[in-house]
């Protein structure tokens, strides 16, 4: 083993208040006994270093694997305190020189630290711990700086009000025109701006939006509760919205977009500021709520990758910013965050680059810590955690069980500084799973705000009823543990009546995403959470950061496959702690360090007497028995290859009572995947993953295809036929059809002019032959126009559509033309 020859230097930052960006080394005040900047070193000699610090102790913060939740790592450093060499007295020493600022007041506590490390005696360093000063004790001949890992900045706020411009994924609701949100969320639709022209105002300094009657006539431009307080209207136009909103304004001619009030514009150096456009502009205006989210106006984040929402909350761009008429700091605008934690930024990418991880979506009601928030809602839907390394970054980790550790580092007896330690506590074994995913059901509508006999009806609350919907997966640990429930509550994972997702119900698909999270909790909690405790030496392959997987040879540590000492294990290191010349690592035990042989799964086929909606595949265990995993992905039939290993569109087999809640295959059988839509094409895929009380504890198997092409076509719903027309009207007209599929129902889908999209306008019972459009669709049938008209069979669960005929239907002329009633004093603005 080589010899390292362990050096460190610290340097303590001056204070915020004197460098916001913290980059200017502390100094004493003008006056005191020295004027050296604050870089000590435990090396003798050192160029701008003095040589008064003595190695640092302590540990970093150790995951917890369990709950995703990371502590605080302290560090300490022990600073000697020499009397200077020009002193006349002992009283003047060089720590104490540091000791206060120009008021008398201790300047050490949040003090920013940053300690280097060198293995080679001071030739190169690395970063090592980066922190804030929390404690100071001073033994007289030497100070001890207590410094806190930089967690503290986690603890700033998130969702204090509208996230960064650049955030397109969030949003508020909209005070005018009202509507669940400003963005698209879920099946809701992004609100319609209300349209107009830019006018002159009485007001100096300022301008109106006059409504076009398009806006005045949609029943969603009403005024609310929300939108009374302190605002005036004129006949015609908008003058100001309440306090704490933005009216935000696009203009039509160069497509430029941002916000101001329309009473008067905002400060030129606002972020988001657009100047108003000149009078007779063509604009799109809607109004937003600006302050943090509650449960009147929560703010809505749709579909997005957990990295990415991660990434955001880190870079401060749903916290704080810098506004007007503030005093900026040295290199910030207005509208940059005021708290940004800086990021392994290649880590992050590679995680982001991995769809398999799917998406989250939230209805977030209040303000959080942003810390407290990611690790409770964030990072158990992606089965995450983190770390800060030595630079003071935030470096994800990555906790699904690996497959391969081929190219993991080995720790052996030579890179230990005493015996191991073996820690096992059955409390945090897991054996039942009790998890939760949400529906989030619309609950107001505007038809209901404008049947409200009030003049000012109450702004809707929240918009949504959330609804709880439990799963428990029982079977994911060793049952002689006894029953050891973990919870799983997942508000990220939600879904609306009717939303489709690879290829599945999305209720469907968040439920088998949860089952495969559980799963992922077995390992190492199904057995009862073993920790190995390592004490290594220096620059060893022991030597980890936490996160990182190592295989552990070491004679000494207990082997539960063989009843001896000794063996291969593979551990995931949850923590380390400076222990003088080595470090003592803790780990959890994944089980030993070689995979499970893959199982056999036969080629997959319609299943008989359910051809549409049903696929089978033999599976077969491998020789040791180990219980097998198996996936499918839904595609369409012209998909020639399969959805690599990391696609988001792998989903596990429903639960069956057969297979257990986990969906988890324990016996040679012939597995039956269902419901999965008709006419498309499912692929299958399985692993061996040793769980519970099957099997020897080794790690899964790499993925193996299913048998043949690893495919099957399902049975496509026959389409309709023989589309006809009859019954022509200026305003009207009948189609009929012969039924290909008459179980199911038919939709009727609709475009003029004929080249344009075709969209669902009403859905009829299986057995219709006819309909008279328009019927209820709510389309305004135009004479002398021509409309095609797509007619097919639908099944709702799972959803499938047969293929689609069309027919194209001209209406005839208008007879007689009625001119509209002429109002004479019409009153132009928003409704009441």
């Amino acid at each position: 083993m080589s010899t390292f020859k362990a050096a460190y230097r610290l340097t303590v930052f001056a204070p915020r208040s004197v460098d916001p960006a913290e980059l200017t080394v502390l100094t004493p005040i003008g006056g005191a006994a020295h004027s050296d900047p604050f870089q000590v070193t435990t090396l003798p000699s050192l160029a701008g270093w003095k040589p008064y610090l003595l190695p640092p102790t302590g540990r970093s913060g150790r995951i917890d694997a369990l709950n995703k939740r990371t502590d605080v790592g302290v560090m300490a450093f022990r600073v000697i305190d020499p009397q200077l060499p020009t002193a006349v007295t002992k009283l003047t020493r060089w720590v104490a020189a540091f000791a206060g600022d120009a008021k008398g007041r201790l300047r050490f506590g949040n003090l920013k630290a940053f300690a280097e490390e060198s293995l080679d005696g001071g030739v190169t360093w690395t970063a090592f711990w980066t922190g804030r000063i929390r404690q100071v004790q001073d033994n007289v001949v030497s100070v001890e700086l207590r410094v806190r890992e930089l967690a503290d900045d986690l603890a700033a706020l998130a969702f204090v009000g509208r996230p960064d411009a650049t955030i397109a994924y969030a949003g508020f609701p909209t005070i005018l025109p009202v509507a669940a949100s400003a963005i698209v969320f879920g099946t809701v639709p992004a609100v319609t701006p209300l349209t107009g022209t830019v006018n002159a105002s009485i007001f100096s300094s300022s301008a109106l939006v006059t409504l076009d009657a398009t806006s005045l006539g949609r029943k969603d431009n009403l005024v609310t509760t929300a939108f009374v307080q302190s605002t005036v209207w004129t006949g015609q136009a908008l003058l100001g919205p309440p306090p704490n909103a933005r009216v935000h304004l696009k203009r039509l001619d160069t497509q430029a977009q941002g916000t101001s009030l329309t009473i008067q514009e905002l400060d030129a150096t606002e972020p988001g500021f657009l100047a108003f456009p000149p009078n007779g502009t063509s604009v799109e205006v809607w109004v937003e709520a600006d302050h943090y989210a509650t449960e009147d106006t929560p703010l809505l984040i749709n579909d997005v990758h957990p990295v990415t929402l991660w990434k955001h909350l880190l870079e401060g761009k749903f916290g704080y910013r810098w506004m007007p008429p503030e005093t900026l700091p040295p290199g910030k605008a207005y509208g940059d965050p005021r708290l940004a934690v800086p990021y392994d930024t290649a880590a992050f990418a590679a995680l982001e680059a991995d769809l398999s991880f799917g998406t989250v979506r939230f209805v977030v009601k209040k303000r959080e810590k942003r810390g407290e928030w990611i690790e409770k809602n964030l990072l158990p839907a992606a089965h995450l955690a983190y770390y800060l390394d030595g630079a003071g970054r935030v470096v994800p980790v990555d906790l699904r069980l690996p497959s391969d550790v081929s190219s993991a580092p080995t720790i052996t007896d030579a890179d230990l500084l005493g015996l191991p330690a073996w820690d096992y506590d059955r409390g945090r074994a897991v054996t039942r799973v009790d998890a939760v995913y949400y529906r989030d059901l619309p609950i107001t509508t505007v038809d209901d705000l404008d049947a409200n006999p009030n003049r000012v009806p109450d702004f809707p609350r929240g918009g949504f009823q959330e609804l709880r919907y439990p799963v428990t997966i029982i079977d994911i640990g060793n049952t002689d543990l006894g029953d050891q429930p973990f919870a799983l509550d997942l508000v990220g994972f939600r879904f609306m009546e009717g939303e489709m997702l690879q290829g599945q119900p999305r209720s469907e698909y968040l439920q088998r995403q949860l089952v495969r999270l559980a799963l992922e909790e077995a390992r190492p909690f199904g057995f009862g959470s073993p920790e190995l405790v390592l004490l290594c030496a220096r620059g060893s392959a022991g030597d980890a950061q936490p996160g990182a997987i190592r295989k552990v040879t070491a004679s000494a540590i207990l082997d539960p496959q063989t009843n001896v000492r000794g063996g291969p294990r593979v551990i995931r290191v949850s923590g380390r702690e400076e222990k003088g010349p080595g470090i003592e690592i803790r780990g959890d035990d994944l089980g030993l360090a070689t995979a499970a042989g893959i199982p056999t799964l036969g080629a997959p086929a319609q299943e008989a007497g359910n051809t549409m909606n049903g696929v089978t595949t033999a599976v077969t265990l491998n020789a040791a028995g180990d219980a097998v995993q198996v996936q499918y992905a839904v595609t369409d039939t012209g998909v020639g290859t399969a959805p690599l290993d990391g696609s988001p569109l792998w989903t596990s087999i429903p639960a069956t009572r057969i297979f257990g809640a986990s969906g988890i295959v324990y016996a040679t059988a012939t597995v039956s995947i269902r419901p999965v839509p008709a006419g498309t094409r499912v692929w299958v895929r399985g692993r061996s993953f040793p769980l519970g009380g099957t099997g020897i504890v080794k790690l899964p198997s790499g993925w193996v295809a299913a048998g043949g092409t690893g495919r099957v076509d399902t049975a496509a719903l026959a389409a309709p036929s023989a589309p006809a027309s009859a019954n022509i009207l200026a305003r009207s007209f009948r189609v009929t059809w012969t039924n290909g599929t008459p179980d199911y129902g038919t939709e009727m889908l609709l475009a003029t002019p004929t080249s344009d999209p075709r969209v669902v306008v009403a859905r009829l019972p299986a057995g219709s032959i006819r309909y008279d459009f328009p019927g209820g669709t709510g389309v305004d049938i135009l004479p002398s126009t021509t409309y095609r008209v797509g007619i097919r069979h639908f099944q709702d669960s799972p959803a499938s559509v047969s293929a689609e005929v069309t027919i194209d239907v001209a209406t005839g002329s208008a007879a007689i033309s009625i001119p509209p009633p002429i109002v004479p004093y019409p009153y132009i603005g928003l409704k009441f």
